[in-house]
């Protein structure tokens, strides 16, 4: 079996219908995979919550506490932009939390 750690709520870091990193394109990989003759070797699993896991140490070894802290403010706040290329969502600070995550679950 192959696993595949995703959730749906990753879909919710919306940064427009035109950027790269839109739900459109999420879902048409998602949708992409289960039509492969290969899917029912696929195991789906959610990743690790964020409530039973912090990543907060690990994030402050990568970034600075600034700029963490930046990226909530402005999400908290109800979206807006880093610079003219990195557009921050509502959503974007949680569902980066939860990615990291799936990230772990999948190096382990």
């Amino acid at each position: 079996m192959l696993p595949v750690i995703y959730s749906d709520e990753f879909l919710a870091h919306d940064n427009g219908q035109f950027h790269p990193e839109r739900p459109a394109r999420l879902m048409a990989i998602v949708e992409a995979i289960k039509a492969a003759p290969w899917a029912n070797q696929i195991e789906w699993q959610l990743p690790t919550t964020v409530e039973t896991r912090s990543v907060g140490p690990l994030l402050q070894q990568i970034h600075t506490l600034d700029y963490i802290n930046l990226v909530e403010q402005i999400a908290r706040g109800g979206g807006g932009r880093l610079d003219a290329d990195t557009p921050i969502s509502p959503c974007s600070y949680d569902i980066a939390l939860l990615a990291v995550n799936a990230w772990l679950d999948g190096v382990n």
